[in-house]
């Protein structure tokens, strides 16, 4: 069973135009095992969305 977690997050939105928007995010985790053993993982997200 697991110890303990550590979880963060950041995004960022940008809308150069009314009908676009660009969003980018960023996320980390980290893991610990009572036993000892750990994990980290790092992941990143891209969106965009073009509204007609």
């Amino acid at each position: 069973s697991f110890d303990n977690t550590q979880y963060a997050s950041a995004n960022l939105v940008w809308m150069p135009t009314e009908r676009w928007l660009f969003g980018i995010e960023g996320l980390s985790g980290k893991r610990v095992d009572k036993d000892g053993a750990d994990g980290t993982d790092f992941r990143t997200q891209f969106t965009t969305r073009f509204t007609f």
